[in-house]
């Protein structure tokens, strides 16, 4: 038993158990790690020794050099000029208040508060965590009243400040919103289509499924489809939150900048207009992109696409403004300038340390317009004063209700004037004061509405031209002919001329130019049955009503003009009654002032049709010619002859000069021999009529084509009396004076 005892325990000694043996592979294999890692570590250390005996200069010269942003410069936008050289809209330079949008954001950014706080603490000092906690209370307490002491620092109402501010960072927060939905909406296609993917192929290879699904499964996060969040150029950046500060406060800012952390005194391009009203609704103004930042798209003109073309960024983080009307607009591509670079040095903290310009910017071209601005102040004083007139002499004011003056070269379509009330005062788009703003855009009159080439209105008797013209063209129509008019047509309570409405007599034996001399309805309700709809339609169109006339100006209204259409649900059979208001300018049919003085040029130059322009070409104007930039081809109107246009022109200066005639009283004492046409647009019983008169002068000799409309004004008389201030103006100013042969080469006459 005993030696049993004992070999059994030699027997255990001799075999070790199967902890011991766990033990010891554990042990053997920390070893291996311990050796492995050692290694590991041994190179990552060789590696850096090497670096730094290598390559250590060099990037401790690169953790000291400056961070370099670089930030584009806007360059000044062309001039807008008249032709006798008057300034009507410049840019100036400015220096303006910027504010990072940090400061702005609101709920406010703990960590970028913290971080300035840090800026403003050095990193040896020995109380640094005392002054950290000091420096970030005050940070929160200087951007909680930041708003309030900007307001008091640059004397501007707090409450402008406050709404200034606000749409900073709503522009803002839409850009980054647009910026990272874009970017989900990215992922969640690519999560939907390799889900797409593996579903349709369940035979697929282990290693395919492992190549497609490897990279997605190692850089998911716990949901896919929430990605870290975004942060836009914008959010980094500055943006101005006063113009045009004075010098107290930018000596101010600059001086203390310990004082103002986030704030900075940049420099601007600011749009002046000189002139104020004058010719607003032609110049138009400027003012932000109507599309977004994020997916903003270069277009080529203003005049053929809805959206400014290339909207920039300025070098304060906001976008460039861009024309939004007029000439403004329509030219936006040749006002706009080419912009230049700065470079801004900070350090690595984001401390500013200085600026170097690496590209000048280059400024826009100027562009010199066919306005005289000398008629342009009258024409506008004018028609104020003519509206003023009527409705102090009016029982009930229309507040919606303008008036429209436009005056152009009869031979070379250049407008010399165009009028538009009321009117709007362009500096308020571009100091982008919100409340003018927002006061001009509610205001029931439209002040912005350029009523010269976009308000279209039935014309009314002024279209008794075209319908003579139409007459004409057919051989065999006898325009000495006549017709007997006792007032009206058949019944006394309709289709009537206003002379028998005022007086209840008609105009007895007419022909036709005694029926455009004295405007009789009843003539020309005879003649419209056989004239016909399609005839008298067709000859509208080719006169310009209708269409575009191919100013250069955005917007423009092409009116229209009814025609004879097959019988539809939503077109009614065309009857004799829409004939023969159709016949006098009313009906359906709609034109604007523009169209009505083109007309009044065809008559006057002998049947040619111009195209009406505003912008003088610059490479003629360096030569000191006036050549338009626009195609001003004369296009011969097919179907007329002079022999047709001289009967219409001798009864136009009947209207004038035969006591009888429809503006004799108004206009036969002008002192210059005017050709016409007077037009009463009925508008229904609840409003008054539009009054129209349009013409040419002299009217001998015609130099310049003109329409004066007024809305809502009742009698032509009104518009004929105005006319006659103007034919006089335009006679005082010398602008009815026979040209040379230079002369009229310049403005392109035949």
């Amino acid at each position: 038993m005993h030696q049993n005892v004992r070999g059994t325990t030699d027997l255990s000694r001799a075999r070790p158990s199967s902890a011991d043996a766990t033990a010891a592979d554990s042990s053997a294999r920390m070893r291996h790690l311990l050796v492995f890692f050692g290694v590991a570590l041994a190179v990552v250390f060789g590696r850096v020794v090497h670096l730094e005996l290598t390559q250590g200069a060099g990037f401790r010269a690169a953790a000291a050099r400056p961070l370099e942003k670089t930030r584009p410069l806007a360059g000044t936008r062309g001039r807008i000029l008249s032709r006798d050289g008057v300034v009507l809209a410049a840019d100036r330079r400015i220096a303006s208040l910027a504010v990072h949008y940090r400061l702005l954001e609101d709920p406010p950014n703990a960590r970028w508060l913290r971080r300035q706080a840090r800026a403003r603490v050095r990193a040896d000092d020995p109380q640094r965590a005392a002054k950290l906690a000091t420096e970030q209370l005050w940070m929160r307490e200087y951007r909680d009243s930041l708003t309030d002491r900007l307001a008091r620092l640059c004397g501007r109402p707090l409450d402008d400040l406050t709404i200034e501010a606000a749409n900073i960072c709503k522009r803002v927060q839409t850009i980054a919103e647009a910026v990272n939905r874009a970017r989900d909406e990215r992922a969640l296609a690519r999560l939907t289509a390799n889900s797409q993917i593996t579903a349709t192929s369940p035979t697929a290879p282990v290693w395919h499924k492992l190549l497609t699904e490897a990279p997605a499964w190692l850089l998911a996060t716990d949901d896919p489809r929430v990605a870290p969040r975004i942060i836009v150029a914008e959010e980094l950046d500055y943006h101005v939150l006063v113009s045009d500060v004075p010098l107290e406060v930018i000596a101010e800012v600059e001086s203390h900048p310990e004082q103002y952390p986030g704030i900075r005194i940049v420099e601007q391009s600011c749009r002046h207009y000189p002139r104020g009203t004058l010719a607003a609704n032609v110049i138009g103004h400027i003012g932000m992109p109507e599309e977004s930042v994020v997916d903003a798209k270069a277009n080529s003109s203003y005049a053929a696409a809805t959206a400014p073309p290339n909207p920039r960024r300025d070098g304060n983080g906001t976008t460039s403004l861009v024309g939004r009307l007029g000439i403004e607009r329509g030219y936006q591509n040749d006002l706009q300038g080419r912009d230049g670079a700065l470079v801004e040095l900070t350090d690595h903290g984001g401390r500013w340390l200085s600026s170097i310009r690496q590209a000048e910017p280059v400024a826009g071209a100027d562009v010199v317009l066919t306005l005289d601005s000398r008629l342009q102040c009258l024409v506008e004083e004018r028609l104020d004063r003519a509206l003023a007139l009527a409705d102090r002499a009016d029982a009930v004011v229309n507040s919606a209700a303008g008036g429209a003056v436009v005056i152009l070269d009869a031979h070379s379509g250049a407008i010399l004037a165009s009028a538009t009330a009321p009117r709007f005062n362009p500096n308020v788009f571009a100091s982008r004061d919100p409340a003018e703003i927002a006061r001009l855009l509610s205001d029931p009159a439209h002040p912005l509405y350029d009523r010269v080439s976009k308000m279209a209105l039935p014309p009314g008797s002024v279209f008794k031209v075209v319908t003579a013209l139409a007459l004409l063209a057919d051989a065999d129509f006898d325009p000495l002919a006549t017709c007997n008019c006792q007032g009206y047509l058949s019944r006394p309570d309709r289709e009537r001329c206003q002379i028998f409405r005022r007086y209840g007599i008609g105009h007895g034996e007419t022909d036709l130019a005694s029926a455009l001399a004295r405007s009789c309805n009843v003539y020309f309700f005879e003649q419209s049955s056989h004239l016909g709809p399609t005839r008298l339609a067709d000859m509208a169109m080719r006169l310009g009503f209708g269409r575009s006339s191919g100013v250069d100006l955005p917007g423009e209204a092409a009116g229209y003009v009814p025609q004879a259409q097959p019988v539809t649900a939503d077109q009614p059979a065309w009857t004799l009654a829409d004939a023969q208001a159709f016949a006098i300018g009313q009906s359906r049919l709609t034109a604007t002032p523009l169209q009505v003085a083109r007309l009044m040029a065809v008559v006057a130059n002998g049947g040619a049709i111009v195209t009406p322009h505003l912008a003088v070409s610059q490479e003629s104007e360096r030569r000191g010619e006036v050549k338009s930039m626009v195609d001003g081809a004369r296009n011969v109107v097919a179907g007329l002859n002079r022999q047709q246009l001289e009967i219409v022109r001798r009864a136009l200066a009947r209207v004038v000069d035969d006591p009888e005639g429809t503006a004799y009283a108004a206009l036969s004492d002008a002192g210059v021999a005017v050709a016409g046409k007077t037009g009463t647009a009925e508008t229904g019983p609840r409003s008054a009529d539009h009054a129209w008169f349009a013409g040419y002068v002299p009217a001998d000799a015609p130099r310049v084509a003109f329409a004066v409309a007024l809305e809502h004004r009742g009698s032509a008389e009104r518009a004929a009396v105005l006319a006659k201030e103007l034919v006089q103006g335009l006679e005082a100013l010398g602008l009815l004076a026979v040209p040379d042969t230079a002369e009229m080469a310049q403005i392109g006459e035949p």
